[in-house]
């Protein structure tokens, strides 16, 4: 009887540690450790590429601020799906959530905000990677409709020359180059170069890529992206004449 009890107790010892140790392995395996510092540099590359954010000035006006978006979205939404899979998946079974995609990033985002509440960790402030990149991923790739909506309200997406006065210091000389000139002009036609990278296969847009963009951008279809043409074309011809 007392054999019995003994393996009675083993057992049941056993399931328990496999109870604990099994969802742990299954919600950590091939994360990054939870320790590793985030830069969001490293984590650009990761995902493809981004265009990181500034701000633009038109004298006489406050400033415009921006934020970073990706290069390609749909690399983007690959990537993260891939580093922080058990993470993602981990997410999902906690707080019930349908499959993480562009259109459910809205319910991950408030999953997350739930996650610190119930982990002590994250709640006592120790760092944990997984959770900051999804959070930084998350707010990245809607950054685009963001930029898109300020864009359009300050006059800049439809009008050429208030665009060109928000990217360089106007004088009587005409227009002088900024430090900010080259990632504002990504920034507000990012989604016409996010569609030439893809079509065209192209490497992200730089100070070397120019000629290659420069020389594309008569196959892009007007609709919807004429004035994107016609904007970066001459946006390059005063920055590149500089």
């Amino acid at each position: 009887m007392k054999k019995k009890l003994q393996i009675i107790a083993i057992i049941v010892v056993v399931i328990v540690f496999l109870l604990i140790s099994i969802p742990q392995f299954i919600f950590t395996v091939g994360l990054p450790p939870d320790d590793k510092p985030f830069n969001s540099e490293e984590f650009h590359e990761l995902m493809g590429g981004a265009y990181e954010e500034t701000s633009l000035y038109k004298q006489n006006e406050s400033s415009i601020k921006l934020s970073t978006v990706f290069a390609d979205h749909e690399i983007a939404m690959t990537e993260i799906k891939k580093l922080l899979k058990a993470f993602i998946f981990e997410l999902s079974v906690k707080y019930s959530l349908p499959e993480f995609n562009e259109n459910t990033i809205d319910e991950y985002q408030e999953a997350l905000f739930q996650y610190r509440e119930d982990n002590y960790r994250a709640s006592k402030g120790a760092p944990m990677y997984k959770l900051g990149a999804l959070s930084y991923f998350c707010q990245t790739y809607k950054n685009a409709k963001s930029n898109a909506k300020i864009l359009l309200e300050k006059g800049i997406k439809n009008d050429i020359d208030n665009a060109m006065a928000h990217l360089f210091k106007v004088s009587s000389k005409g227009y002088i180059n900024q430090v900010s000139s080259f990632l504002g002009a990504k920034l507000i036609v990012a989604d016409m170069l996010e569609y030439m990278k893809t079509t065209y296969d192209l490497e992200l847009l730089t100070d070397e890529t120019i000629p290659v963009y420069r020389e594309l951008l008569d196959k892009v279809p007007d609709d919807p992206y004429a004035f994107d043409k016609e904007f970066l074309e001459k946006f390059f011809e005063i920055y590149t004449a500089q």
